[in-house]
C-alpha cells in the first residue's frame, strides 16, 4: 500500500495546515475516563508532524511520538520540541513490555496493521494502561444549519476532481476497533461534530493536505494547478469572511485487562 503522506510537502503542511482538534480530544477523553493526566510515560502512535503529540507534553512526564514517515518525523521535532521521536513503526514498536502508562492513536490505525497494532500496543501498555483511538473526517460542510450546503457542493466537486485512491485507508469505527483489541476492554467513547473556524485562503491550504491531492498528484497533475483552482473557487463559496466548518468524528479509549 503506497503511503500518501512520504513527502516533504505534505509533511509541511500537516505541521502547519491541519485543523488544531488533537488537544480537544485528548482533553474530552481524559475528562470522561476521570484522569487528570495520561502518568509518566505516554506514546502516541504514528504522531505525523507532531501535532497529535504536542497536547500530550503537558499531560505525562514523557511524550513520545513513533513515525515510520522519516518527512513527517522531522517536523514533529519542530512543531513539538518537548517531545521525543522515533522513526519507528507501530507494529514493532522499539519499547519494552509493560512500559508505557498511556498510548493514542491519531488516524494512524487506518494506515498501519491494526490488529498488529493492537497488539504491539497491549504488550508495551502496563497492566490497566490506556489506549485512545481517536480519527476526525474531512471538513466538508459548514456549521451554520441554514447555509451549510454551499461548502457540501463545492466538495461534492472536489471529491470528482481529486478522488482518493480506494486502497489508501482501512475504514475504521469505535465498535471495529473494539472487535480488533484483544485484551483490551472499552473504557470510554464519544463521537462528536466540533467546528474549527477558518477564512478561505486557510481552508484552501487545509485541504492541500487531504489524501484526495497526494493521489492526484501521483497521478500527474500538478498541485500548483490544484492549488489554482482552490484559489478559483473557496471565495465565493466563503463569501469573503470566516466561516466555521464541521469536523465529525470520534474516540474510543481501550484499557488493558
Amino acid at each position: 500500500m503506497s503511503n500518501p503522506f512520504a513527502s516533504a510537502a505534505m509533511a509541511e503542511g500537516y505541521a502547519t495546515r491541519r485543523p488544531a482538534l488533537h488537544g480537544r480530544i485528548v482533553g474530552s477523553a481524559l475528562g470522561k475516563l476521570g484522569m487528570e493526566s495520561l502518568g509518566d510515560v505516554v506514546v502516541d502512535i504514528g504522531s505525523g508532524s507532531g501535532l497529535s503529540t504536542k497536547p500530550l507534553i503537558a499531560r505525562a512526564r514523557v511524550a513520545l511520538g513513533i513515525e515510520p514517515v522519516w518527512e513527517m518525523a522531522r517536523c514533529a521535532r519542530v512543531v513539538a520540541p518537548g517531545a521525543w521521536f522515533i522513526n519507528g513503526q507501530g507494529e514493532r514498536m522499539p519499547l519494552g513490555d509493560g512500559t508505557v502508562d498511556a498510548m493514542t492513536a491519531a488516524g494512524s490505525l487506518n494506515f498501519a496493521d491494526p490488529v498488529g497494532v493492537l497488539r504491539e500496543a497491549r504488550r508495551c501498555l502496563k497492566a490497566g494502561g490506556v489506549l485512545v483511538a481517536y480519527d476526525f473526517a474531512q471538513g466538508r460542510t459548514f456549521a451554520e444549519k441554514r447555509e451549510g450546503s454551499e461548502l457540501g457542493g463545492w466538495f461534492a466537486e472536489f471529491v470528482r476532481r481529486y478522488p482518493r485512491e480506494a486502497s489508501e485507508a482501512i475504514a475504521l469505527d469505535p465498535a471495529t476497533i473494539r472487535a480488533m483489541a484483544e485484551g483490551f476492554e472499552v473504557a470510554g467513547r464519544m463521537e462528536f461534530a466540533w467546528s474549527v473556524p477558518y477564512h478561505w485562503a486557510a481552508y484552501a491550504g487545509y485541504m492541500m493536505t487531504e489524501t484526495n491531492v497526494a493521489a492526484a498528484v501521483r497521478r500527474g497533475e500538478r498541485g500548483s494547478e490544484i492549488e489554482e483552482w482552490l484559489n478559483a473557487t473557496l471565495p465565493d463559496v466563503f463569501a469573503g469572511r470566516q466561516r466555521d466548518v464541521l469536523f465529525p468524528g470520534y474516540w474510543v479509549a481501550l484499557r488493558k485487562r
